[in-house]
């Protein structure tokens, strides 16, 4: 036997005869990917909400062009919401991905740099010969990147190679705060093993 075909929706069928206001489905949790049955619910909604709002007739539900516009809108997010990320969405992941590249980028120049300075600094042989203060190279700290470090005497970094003889543990966690690093140095160590990797790290 042929399947008998579907007739036009029939709000008083659907519905019932109660004057009552069409119940929405249920609002989707925030960054939720809707299902197909969602989908599909809020499609029908919208659908009827339309059917009903053009009937006439007693037993009919009340529908207002603001019911309408309502369902619509719903029907509209549900589907951008299906379809995944909008424009504005991958817009602001592009942004992202162009900002944490160009910030890896200013830290690669700035480790160049500091690569320079410490091949300067490592030439140092006398107590009197003078060191190049080395750049903020790393990003999250509360410097900026490329900053650099007052000098000795009245700054923190050492002015000649001799004033790291005298320099005091006060001074090496300003210098770490400073350039927000560790210099490698672990719990425990004497000051004499933190001054020597302070050393290192700035090629001397």
């Amino acid at each position: 036997m042929a399947g008998q075909a579907l007739g036009p929706l029939n709000p008083y069928q659907v519905i019932g005869p109660e004057q009552v206001r069409i119940q929405s489905p249920t609002p989707l949790q925030q960054r939720h990917k809707p299902t197909n049955a969602e989908v599909a619910e809020q499609v029908m909604h919208s659908h009827r909400v339309k059917k009903l709002k053009d009937s006439q007739g007693a037993g009919v539900v009340t529908i207002t062009d603001a019911d309408v516009a309502e369902a619509g809108k719903s029907k509209f997010r549900v589907l951008e919401a299906a379809a995944g990320p909008s424009l504005a969405d991958l817009n602001r992941s592009m942004d992202e991905m162009k900002a944490n590249l160009k910030a890896g980028l200013e830290e690669i120049r700035m480790q160049s740099t500091n690569t320079r300075i410490c091949m300067y600094n490592s030439q140092a042989r006398r107590p009197e010969h003078q060191l190049r203060p080395l750049v903020v190279q790393k990003a999250g700290g509360p410097q900026n990147l490329g900053d650099v470090p007052t000098m000795m005497p009245g700054g923190i970094f050492p002015h000649v190679l001799d004033d790291l003889s005298n320099i005091t543990a006060p001074q090496l966690v300003q210098l770490r705060t400073f350039f927000h690093e560790d210099f490698g140095i672990q719990p425990g160590e004497t000051h004499a093993e933190k001054v020597f990797k302070f050393r290192l790290f700035i090629g001397c």
